[in-house]
């Protein structure tokens, strides 16, 4: 059996991995049947569409949240035909599909990463602060900041990338990533000051590690150049875990994650359960 869009917006169910889940209690709909499916709405929630304003019936048919551009200009038509029905035709033609949105925020992206660029023009020094994570799907993230100061001591401190690392997390790996960044932005390595890390292996490691790569290549530019490497960047759970008593909790919780996380078959089997 295929479920019926149409459910949404009348006994507010969607379709969650092939299962009809009710979005106000949460519960499930063993067979994908109108009967059934009604049923559900009429004996426990028969009061609940008569307190919903406008909007909230709007996100509940579309199934998302306000952020999303076509329910945004959903809404708008829908309050314009009441406010100024004579200007409802100007806000139809406004584009707002996915397409449209997404062009404009990377317009909106490429005008701020070329102010940014222009600010580092003038840095007389900066520095760098990467954190390196993997994602939900388990992909490496690397997120790198940087902090600069020109000659009338004026501080810049903005998020300067992201890059993802399909493969390996090596040393040379991130070598490469955050030299791209640097050559991307135009950075100077000459007046490259300090780099600030989470102290993980592939970052710290004396030999191959990602620090000492850029020491290596910085020196070759200029031996008598320094680069400081601090180690503070400190994930808020540690400090919150270090002021509350909360050992009976994230002990337990810890292990569990451990134990998922520790073979690809555990995580798949723990993903097929949920």
């Amino acid at each position: 059996r295929v479920f019926n869009k149409e459910w949404t917006p009348k006994s507010f169910f969607a379709e969650v991995r092939s299962k009809a889940v009710c979005l106000i209690c949460q519960e499930t709909v063993a067979v994908l049947k109108e009967y059934h499916i009604s049923r559900h709405f009429s004996t426990k929630h028969a009061n609940y569409a008569s307190n919903l304003s406008t909007q909230e019936r709007a996100a509940t048919a579309d199934s998302k949240p306000f952020s999303e551009g076509e329910l945004l200009k959903e809404c708008m038509v829908e309050t314009a035909s009441i406010l100024c029905p004579e200007s409802k035709n100007k806000f139809e033609k406004i584009s707002l599909s996915r397409r449209s949105v997404t062009r404009r925020i990377e317009v909106i992206d490429e005008h701020l990463t070329c102010k940014l660029n222009k600010k580092a023009e003038s840095f007389t020094l900066y520095s760098l602060a990467l954190d390196e994570s993997n994602d939900i799907k388990d992909t490496a993230q690397l997120l790198i900041f940087i902090r600069g100061i020109n000659e009338n001591f004026e501080i810049t401190e903005e998020f300067l990338a992201m890059e993802s690392l399909k493969g390996k997390t090596e040393g040379e790996d991130l070598f490469n990533s955050v030299s791209a960044v640097i050559q991307g932005h135009k950075l100077p390595r000459s007046t490259l000051a300090n780099v600030t890390t989470d102290g993980s292996p592939n970052l710290t490691g004396k030999n191959v590690g990602m620090l000492k790569r850029i020491q290596d290549r910085v020196r070759e530019d200029n031996p008598e150049q320094e680069v400081i490497f601090l180690h503070c960047i400190i994930p808020q759970e540690v400090l919150c875990k270090s002021v509350l008593q909360l050992d009976h909790v994230v002990k337990p919780v810890v292990k569990l994650v451990n134990c998922i996380r520790a073979r690809g078959l555990h995580h798949r089997q723990f993903i097929r359960f949920l």
